[in-house]
């Protein structure tokens, strides 16, 4: 099940992310570690390759318009929601593709 999350004006998040909150969204779940999830030891392992996917991201990628990905996005503001809006389902989709009890 996809949930549509919408960042309200009152929220923390840079104007620019939240205009590309949807992009961040599937770059995150096409992600290397998403793909290849048992690759990693634990939930926790699998949140570190979440976190270097963003930092990958930040350091090098570049946006569906051509823009590098740091124009718009900081690590801690990834993480962030990442850590707000994606945990539960990241678990889950752990959980359920590797058989970990967490």
């Amino acid at each position: 099940m996809i949930k549509k999350i919408l960042l309200k004006e009152e929220t923390v998040y840079s104007n620019e992310f939240k205009r590309r909150v949807n992009w961040f969204r599937d770059f995150i779940i096409n992600s290397f570690a998403m793909q290849y999830p048992c690759d990693y030891d634990s939930f926790t392992h699998f949140m570190m390759g979440i976190h270097s996917e963003i930092e990958g991201a930040v350091g090098e990628g570049e946006g569906y318009d051509g823009n590098p990905v740091s124009e718009w996005l900081t690590y801690d503001e990834g993480v962030r929601y990442v850590e707000e809006f994606m945990i539960d389902e990241l678990k889950e989709y752990f959980v359920s593709n590797c058989r970990e009890e967490y």
